[in-house]
């Protein structure tokens, strides 16, 4: 099939804030081939999903592995801003929004718990295109599958100096956490 023949898949989502995480909902199953009639499908559960650049695979929580029960197919050591733990390993399918699915993707599980069930890593996001902006105070995130063409914006930027307003330690820092500047993105300088 060439370029042009191919199958292009999108997503949207606009936050209403600047957003400090991207959340967004996705579908989960047990393994099938897509061939399997509907009928005979297992049911998808939608959980919500963080894209995360610093994990180098998708992660599931240990909560949503038994709900799905899910068999593991094997097990290994995950590193991780919790530290080192086991881990068991799993097969799932996944669907994104959209339209976009994976069949057959090994995850590891993980003990953390907070308001997501699923970490979508880099290797679902290297199969597509990845986009963010934060005009206007709000996050916009955008993903296509398949990668299509670059996307690099300094070659159509021309040279314009905006002027960096000064933080002072104790304004309230820009990440929106509600914490003063010296005590969140300031005391990272």
């Amino acid at each position: 099939m060439n370029p042009q023949q191919q199958r292009v898949s999108a997503f949207t989502f606009e936050f209403t804030h600047l957003a400090p995480q991207l959340l967004t909902p996705i579908g989960i199953s047990t393994p099938f081939d897509p061939a399997t009639p509907l009928d005979k499908r297992p049911k998808i559960k939608e959980v919500q999903a963080l894209w995360d650049t610093g994990a180098s695979g998708c992660v599931i929580t240990k909560r949503l592995a038994a709900k799905l029960n899910l068999i593991a197919v094997g097990t290994g050591t995950s590193k991780g801003i919790g530290g080192e733990h086991q881990c068991s390993t799993f097969v799932v399918n996944l669907f994104l929004p959209n339209g976009i699915a994976f069949a057959g993707v090994m995850v590891s599980d993980s003990p953390l718990e907070d308001n997501f069930d699923v970490i979508i890593g880099m290797n679902v996001i290297t199969q597509g295109d990845m986009a963010l902006s934060h005009v206007g105070g709000k996050t916009l995130f955008s993903f296509r599958m398949p990668s299509i063409q670059k996307l690099d914006f300094a070659p159509k930027q021309t040279h314009v100096n905006i002027p960096v307003p000064k933080r002072r330690p104790n304004d309230p820092c820009h990440c929106g956490s509600g914490r003063k500047f010296k005590k969140c993105h300031g005391a990272r300088a």
